[in-house]
């Protein structure tokens, strides 16, 4: 792993790893439904904060291993193929709920 890692249990590396873990997916979740519910057409600022969202999350995923000691869900070390996967799952589970909310929001009342 790295050297320099700071501990996984400092405060730095718990809020990052929070915010990661549940701050970016509540604002996916809400943003998500604000684009649905406001039936906003694409490439609206909304979108963009969305997808801002996601690429913060995936950063922050990447400082959590690379900086933090961040750990896989057994608790061992997580590896740059650990971020991998979670990046390539991130964006496709992320562009289903994108595409998702254009479409409830177009769905006939």
């Amino acid at each position: 792993m790295n050297d320099q890692a700071v501990s996984s249990n400092s405060v730095p590396g718990c809020l990052l790893r929070l915010s990661w873990m549940i701050g970016g997916n509540i604002a996916l979740f809400i943003l998500a439904i604000y684009i649905g519910r406001n039936q906003l057409p694409l490439l609206s600022w909304p979108d963009f904060a969305y997808w801002a969202v996601i690429i913060g999350m995936i950063v922050f995923r990447y400082a959590d291993i690379r900086f933090f000691a961040g750990q896989n869900a057994y608790g061992e070390p997580s590896t740059i193929n650990d971020w991998r996967k979670y990046a390539i799952t991130a964006i496709l589970v992320s562009a289903l709920l994108f595409a998702g909310a254009h479409l409830w929001g177009t769905w006939p009342a």
